[in-house]
């Protein structure tokens, strides 16, 4: 499903993503709130890895079709807004910890995705990104625990 809006000089193609109200949010909590920090962390960097990738997926078919409406700086300006949320990574140590709450967030979003009621993203199904929430954020609890973890020093001498 897609909307056309013309603004004189070009047009706008607008598709009805979860990224517009759940990454403004996330970001607003990410960064006016920093005991939530923690929380959403892991969230943001499965939007951000999720919505790079879909975007890559959507344009490598979409794209270049002669029947495409999508224009070229859309695209790009949907990539790099999906890629700039990955600055936030540079707090790795700090917010990506495993915690109750960010794993029920977690849960929580696998739940949403699954009886959401309309799917608005062609290239992919309910289960695919659900799949993908769990595989990032077991990733990167992963990777924090053997960066973080005191006590084994021999993987984390051959991590760094």
């Amino acid at each position: 499903m897609y909307f056309n809006i013309n603004l004189g000089f070009t047009s706008l193609i607008f598709t009805p993503t979860l990224s517009w109200v759940i990454l403004p949010l996330f970001a607003f909590l990410y960064y006016d709130y920093e005991r939530i920090r923690p929380i959403v962390y892991n969230t943001l960097i499965c939007i951000a890895v999720i919505g790079s990738m879909k975007t890559i997926e959507e344009g490598n078919t979409t794209l270049n079709h002669p029947l495409s409406k999508r224009t070229a700086w859309q695209y790009y300006s949907g990539l790099l807004f999906h890629l700039s949320l990955l600055i936030i990574l540079k707090d790795f140590n700090k917010y990506g910890y495993l915690n109750k709450y960010s794993l029920l967030l977690m849960i929580i979003e696998c739940l949403f995705l699954y009886f959401l009621p309309w799917w608005p993203y062609p290239t992919s199904t309910k289960k695919e990104f659900i799949t993908y929430v769990i595989i990032i954020n077991l990733i990167l609890y992963t990777i924090h625990y053997f960066l973080n973890d005191r006590n084994n020093k021999n993987i984390k001498l051959i991590l760094n």
